[in-house]
């Protein structure tokens, strides 16, 4: 990050984001717990409210509640924001937030519900207005950086809100500029999201949702309202660290608190060493009373030890591979020739191999040890103390035993697996070989989803060749809404009319201006024999078909 300029410059744009985002990282979880505690409950409401509003029939009845009920969420939501802005304040300051005393939180809350709600009528406003929109927006984001109740009075707190807003106007638009491309990538992302996260459910899990029925899903205002919402919480904590480092700047012209910052953090990082240099600070002393005293080892360990553990270390590979190559010089032993050299590497393999099983052994026994409290002297070996052997053995037995149990549940879970997939598969062959039994056709609850559209055509024709014109006209028809679904211009769903089908494949015209017409003439055909009392024949049948060539063709 660059060098921060002195007090009363002006700082740049691309500065001023990368030190909000640093100070987002540094932020303490109870300082986005206080975020989330305002955010996600104004969230969901919002959620809530819009598909009560926009789909509910009774949504008038509920209107007036349901906006009062927002009404508190935003105020809600502001005024934990402001508390969320006061972190960011006293981290930037490097000094610790002031308590929240129920006098400093009643003027809190009073304050920002006082003056906030006019952001909804000001940013429009000012948003129409195009050029006064960069000092409103700042303003009302000042609003909860300078709202936290220490000022004395509301008058106060706006006019420090709008000097704050007033200030580096160059920068602010610069920042506002930033922050809406990157908006726009936020969204594009959660979009992306939305759009590939159902079919991967389908291609891995076989999940079949609304979205992949028809991507006539995404076009409704749920969607896109969800969509917003997410991309605000996402950039939302952006956009308050931003406000509240230029406030923290502005008042710093005149206050000089960004000097006492960085005074505050020069001396919290030399004072332990300034400490120890006078010897204030015995911390051994305060160690010894505190902690348990440990014995230091009664002897060095031995050197052949030492050593033969600095080669096995210094053989390792992450410590050999930059080594220059050694030339081996021929031994007698090497005349044995290609295959037993071959075979002793072999074996030398498999020896490092089981070495480093040894190893991970070993350092996880001395997890162990650490975990249960035991001690090992040095110079301890498995093998050179059978006392401190004993407590492993049955520790290794239960081990042991419990690998086998998880082994013996995964093979039973994988024969499982493996036996539940044979049967589905045998089932499926033996669903191919054997045809599926023809629905009724006289029920009024057949779906065209049940068979494919050759297989409707192909009972279309059959009951035709008998003469029953009134089933063939509508498996006809079943064939139609099965081959449109199949092209996804239709969603099938029971209890679905024909008009609804009707204005479904309206919308799609554009797309496709041949579809509408012959549709319509072909419902209007099977609705006037099934459910009036137009007698069907074969020349009714023979427009039909026409009606249905020209669909698919379509």
């Amino acid at each position: 990050m660059a060098a921060r300029p002195k007090t009363g410059q002006e700082t740049g744009a691309w500065q001023l984001l990368e030190e909000a985002l640093a100070l987002l990282r540094r932020l303490p979880a109870p300082a986005w717990a206080s975020y989330a505690a305002g955010v996600v409950p104004f969230v969901l409401g919002l959620l809530f409210f819009w598909g009560e509003m926009s789909q509910s029939a009774l949504a008038e009845r509920h209107l007036a509640t349901a906006a009062l009920g927002m009404a508190l969420l935003f105020v809600w939501l502001k005024a934990w924001q402001a508390v969320f802005c006061d972190a960011l304040l006293a981290l930037q300051g490097c000094q610790a937030a002031q308590n929240w005393s129920l006098h400093r939180v009643a003027r809190m809350v009073i304050l920002q519900a006082a003056v906030q709600p006019w952001g909804f009528l000001a940013i429009p406003l000012a948003l129409v207005a195009a050029l006064p929109f960069a000092w409103v927006w700042a303003f009302f984001q000042n609003l909860s950086v300078v709202g936290h109740g220490h000022q004395s009075s509301l008058r106060a707190t706006v006019l420090e809100a709008w000097r704050c807003a007033c200030w580096a106007p160059r920068q602010n638009h610069y920042l506002l500029s930033l922050l809406t491309l990157t908006a726009l990538v936020v969204l594009l992302n959660w979009i992306s999201a939305f759009a590939l996260v159902p079919y991967l459910l389908k291609a891995w899990l076989g999940i079949e949702t609304w979205f992949t029925r028809s991507s006539v899903a995404y076009w409704n205002l749920t969607f896109f309202a969800t969509v917003g919402a997410l991309t605000w919480v996402t950039m939302d904590p952006l956009m308050k660290a931003v406000y509240t480092l230029r406030c923290f700047y502005t008042q710093a012209r005149t206050s000089g608190a960004d000097i006492k910052a960085e005074l505050r953090r020069l001396q919290s990082a030399f004072t332990p060493l300034w400490l120890l240099w006078l010897g204030l600070l015995p911390l051994g002393a305060c160690a010894s009373e505190n902690t348990p005293q440990i014995t230091p080892p009664s002897g060095s360990l031995p050197a052949a030890q030492l050593d033969q553990a600095l080669d096995r270390t210094l053989q390792q590979r992450e410590f050999t591979w930059r080594m220059p190559r050694v030339e081996t010089k021929a031994s007698a032993g090497d005349n044995a020739g290609f295959l037993s050299a071959f075979f002793e590497e072999i074996a030398a393999t498999i020896d490092a191999w089981w070495q480093g099983v040894s190893l991970t052994l070993d350092r996880f026994e001395r997890w162990l040890d650490r975990l249960l409290g035991r001690r090992r002297l040095p110079g301890w070996t498995p093998d050179s103390d059978g006392v401190q052997t004993d407590w492993l053995s049955p520790l290794r037995v239960i081990l042991v035993l419990l690998l086998g149990v998880m082994l013996f549940v995964l093979v039973k879970w994988l024969w499982r697996r493996h036996r539940q997939r044979l049967q589905t598969a045998l089932a499926g062959q033996a669903a191919v070989e054997t045809p599926a039994p023809r629905p009724d056709l006289q029920k009024e609850e057949v779906s065209p989803a049940l068979l494919p559209e050759e297989e409707w055509l192909a009972m279309s024709r059959d009951f035709a060749a008998r003469g029953e014109w009134r089933l063939a006209l509508r498996a006809l028809y079943l064939s139609a809404l099965a081959g449109l679904a199949r092209r996804e211009l239709l969603a099938l769903a029971r209890g679905k009319s024909n008009r609804e089908y009707v204005r479904e494949l309206a919308r799609k015209t554009h797309q496709h201006p041949g579809l509408l017409e012959p549709f319509q003439g072909l419902m209007q055909d099977f609705e006037r024999v099934w459910y009036g009392r137009h007698a069907a024949d074969a020349q009714l049948y023979q427009r039909c078909e026409e009606h249905l060539s020209h669909l698919q063709n379509a």
